[in-house]
């Protein structure tokens, strides 16, 4: 089960994989111990949109999420979090 976040977050990038390491969220520091999906989710292209970059991820306390970096905006989501 899930539930929509939907909100803003800031995320950082890890330097070699260019990968999310960190984001933060209702104030407290989240850091990412795994991946465990990531797809690409095409666009309305022809009228500005941008790609948008979805990443399925657990952090060291045991949270799972789904984060979203839209191109376009260059902008982070964080889209659910996973029960």
């Amino acid at each position: 089960m899930s539930k929509l976040i939907g909100q803003q977050v800031r995320v950082r990038l890890n330097e070699v994989t260019q990968l999310p390491s960190i984001f933060w969220w209702k104030g407290s520091q989240q850091r990412i111990s795994g991946l465990l999906h990531f797809w690409k989710e095409a666009s309305a292209w022809w009228e500005g949109q941008g790609e948008r970059l979805h990443y399925n991820v657990v952090t060291e306390r045991g949270g799972f999420y789904e984060l979203v970096f839209d191109a376009a905006s260059q902008a982070w989501e964080l889209a659910r979090h996973f029960d």
